[in-house]
């Protein structure tokens, strides 16, 4: 009795074919993956996740700038949160500078009542509420 041959079958994370009698190793979905890519994977994903955090960690500990570099101006500052995949989170305040005139729409120096405006704009924009 002659049988079908099986289909051939791609491991997910490196598209190379898995061979079936050697290489019996699913991902936590349930696709076919070879056992060394799945290690790699997620070695390279908490690796990622481990310098996001130490990233995050570095800038929170670090004292906010005072006053813009480019016309001495105090910074106003707006809290930013970030949030990992592994459930951590970090509130950074990020610096802005009001004097709009000199930095025109650069990121770093957008000006704060401009941004207050817009994010007024998009609340406004977002609600249905506030809309109809």
């Amino acid at each position: 009795m002659g049988g079908h041959p099986f289909p051939e079958i791609n491991c997910i994370v490196c598209n190379h074919p898995i061979t079936l009698e050697t290489d019996l190793n699913a991902d936590e979905n349930g696709k076919p993956v070879h056992e060394e890519c799945y290690v790699n994977n997620l070695t390279s994903a908490r690796s990622n996740q481990t310098a996001a955090g130490k990233l995050l960690d570095m800038l929170s500990s670090q004292l906010p700038p005072l006053c813009c570099p480019e016309c001495g101006s105090p910074f106003s500052h707006l809290d930013a949160t970030f949030f990992l995949q592994s459930g951590k989170s970090c509130t950074i305040p990020l610096p802005v500078c009001d004097c709009r005139e000199r930095h025109d729409d650069t990121p770093l120096h957008m000006d704060a009542q401009r941004l207050a405006r817009l994010e007024m704009a998009e609340t406004f924009n977002s609600d249905p509420k506030l809309t109809n």
